[in-house]
């Protein structure tokens, strides 16, 4: 043992015992490591006085890591620089205390997450502590969660875990992307997946991205692990779907899924899922503009739905067989067409799918035998999406907009429902046509259709008629949401009360806690633009499109609305639909209600304005776009009256 050189000494301890041959090797490389940072910093400033490190964000840090032969990939040269130096000085560090004790550590260095897994000694309480202090909810959950990550593979552990709590502290809720990491190994090869993503650290951050925001998302990871790696692979996010690209990818798992026993439903379940997963990366990580998003989970929705119709004309033909006969249905003269957020191609993450059923009839004459057979495949396309099976559900269908509600033919032959709209409609049923749209069997039908039914509403909707349906419609439902908040008040009053003073004050500022239905909310925009288009339809055909945003534009472009307006209108109902998202990703509800949780808030704060904003912030800033609405709103009414 009594030599200079430092490998033979670190030989001799090992031999004598007191030192395992892991400690050695640590020690061995660190000393490599930290001779090389050494050198590097001497080359960097010129002399060998000054060995303090630059601070990590600063360029000279950059320029360190680059003289050292660090290169930017997967993650900067400065941080992976910065991860080195973490590991290594922890390791370090944790030899020294077990073997001489924690006074022959010099300085006050409480140190990093890797100290805390590596300490023995009254690990759990300062562990607790150190969690506390990195902003952790509930300290003693993430340390036995972290404990348990380190303890399934350590070495490949401490490659990752530095880099993996620093991209933890920037998710919006460091508990529940912890939580869901921890589930996640535990049901998939723990080396493996420590060392995918060592060697790409950026799909650690997709998956924090994802797990840190979404238990909807994070619970599809958890039942399909399998879905992680394609759904971090850049070529997987990078680019939108379209249509047929979706098309031709759920088309071919069903044959695949046909080939292995299982059934179309099922493999409808996860198909959608999966894209579901996809979609959300693109949105909560990359930041895709909203229309972006919106149209892809609508065309989604319409893969799945055209997929469905086509599995149901096959059990309709085996169930026929080669038989024929008058007044067969067939998949020629059969059109599904979607209202409301389908058909306008805003769906939410968790939206309902309004579907209507119209057919082209063989003869003048009504036949029962036709009207059952498309009765039948309105219900089993019904089945198709709406029924559980192991997977689940695909979409939950509503027929009730279709004319006399559900007491109406759940098909209805052309002829019937035209004359339907031009005696019997309603207005708001007219105001409803504005966003049908052909979405699955024969779009031209369906497109004929439209043509029909909106030249009648061109010919029906009075200014007067229109501005005073929007304005009862919009009260109605005005009352009803305050009627529920009411209902709901007793419940809510504990939570509020213990709010910070700071958060609760913001809260009395908001018009309405219901981002869609309240005051101010998206309902108002809807309402306005949708009035608009009724009024104009009639001289500019062409402001009839279902999307609010396109509708705008449309409005401005015919000097219907104000350019202005439209640009400001336009910004609150991308802020407002974007805090729905967020509400309705969490755990796929169907939620337009802020929580009346600091918690909840506070995540859906970092998530919605950045990772330093809080939830007063939040708050303040949705009541003053709910205000900006209204005003805009009861301007409409005021001008058209």
């Amino acid at each position: 043992l009594r030599t200079p050189r430092l490998h033979e000494a670190l030989n001799g301890l090992r031999k004598a015992g007191a030192l395992q041959n892991e400690e050695v090797q640590m020690l061995i490389d660190a000393y490599r490591f930290f001779r090389h940072l050494i050198n590097g910093l001497r080359m960097l400033r010129g002399n060998a006085l000054d060995l303090f490190l630059p601070d990590k964000g600063a360029v000279e840090f950059a320029h360190l890591a680059r003289r050292m032969g660090y290169a930017s990939g997967a993650i900067s040269a400065a941080d992976a620089l910065y991860v080195d130096i973490q590991q290594y000085s922890a390791e370090v560090r944790s030899i020294i205390e077990k073997h001489l004790g924690r006074g022959a550590i010099p300085g006050s260095f409480t140190g990093n997450v890797l100290d805390v897994l590596l300490r023995k000694e009254g690990a759990a309480a300062e562990a607790q502590e150190f969690f506390a202090r990195h902003g952790f909810r509930e300290p003693q959950k993430a340390w036995a969660g972290m404990k348990y990550l380190h303890e399934v593979c350590e070495p490949c552990f401490r490659r990752i875990v530095v880099l993996a709590f620093e991209v933890l502290k920037d998710q919006p809720d460091h508990d529940l992307a912890l939580l869901h990491w921890t589930q996640l190994v535990e049901r998939v090869d723990a080396r493996a997946h420590y060392r995918t993503l060592a060697k790409q650290p950026k799909r650690m951050e997709i998956l924090f991205g994802l797990f840190g925001v979404s238990r909807f998302l994070s619970d599809i990871l958890l039942q399909h692990p399998e879905f992680f790696d394609w759904v971090t692979e850049p070529a997987t996010v990078a680019n939108v779907r379209a249509l047929d690209d979706l098309l031709q990818d759920v088309r071919g798992m069903i044959a695949q899924g046909n080939e292995h026993g299982i059934s179309p439903r099922n493999v409808l379940r996860v198909f959608r899922k999966r894209e579901m997963v996809r979609i959300g990366t693109r949105d909560l990580q990359i930041a895709v503009p909203l229309k972006y998003t919106l149209e892809e989970i609508s065309s989604l929705a319409q893969a799945v739905v055209m997929t469905a119709l086509e599995e149901v004309w096959k059990q309709q033909a085996e169930k026929a067989g080669d038989s024929a006969g008058a007044g067969r249905a067939t998949p020629e003269k059969f059109c599904i067409l979607a209202f409301g957020k389908f058909g306008g191609e805003e769906l939410n993450y968790s939206s309902d799918i309004d579907l209507l059923a119209i057919y082209e009839p063989a003869g003048e004459q009504r036949d029962q035998n036709e009207i059952k057979q498309y009765t039948s495949v309105v219900r089993g396309l019904v089945a198709e999406l709406n029924e559980y099976t192991s997977e689940g559900y695909a979409y939950r269908v509503d027929l009730r907009l279709r004319p006399f509600g559900a007491s109406g033919d759940v098909a209805w032959s052309v002829p019937r429902i035209v004359e339907y709209y031009r005696k019997d409609a309603s207005l708001w049923e007219f105001q409803a046509l504005i966003k049908l749209r052909p979405i699955a069997g024969n779009l031209d039908l369906g497109a004929d259709f439209l043509r029909q039914v909106r030249q009648i509403m061109a010919g029906t909707c009075s200014d007067k008629a229109v501005i005073d349906s929007i304005r009862q419609l919009r009260e109605e439902a005005v009352q009803q949401y305050r009627s529920k908040e009411l209902r709901l008040q007793p419940s809510q009053a504990s939570p509020v009360n213990s709010l910070p003073e700071k958060l609760k004050e913001a809260l009395a500022e908001l018009p309405a806690t219901d981002i869609k239905n309240g005051i101010g909310g998206i309902r108002d925009i809807e309402f306005l633009v949708q009035g608009l288009q009724m009024m104009h339809c009639g001289s500019a055909t062409e402001v009839l499109h279902g999307g609010t945003l396109e509708a705008l534009r449309r409005l401005a472009k015919k000097q219907a609305l104000d350019q202005t307006d439209a640009v400001e209108l336009a910004e609150y109902y991308v802020f407002l639909r974007r805090i729905e998202h967020l509400l309705q990703i969490f755990e796929d509800r169907q939620v337009h209600g802020l929580p009346l949780d600091e918690r909840s808030l506070s995540r859906l704060a970092r998530k919605a304005l950045g990772p330093k904003s809080d939830a007063a912030e939040l708050v303040r800033h949705i009541a003053t776009q709910m205000r900006n609405v209204r005003r805009l709103y009861e301007t409409f009414l005021q001008k058209c009256s």
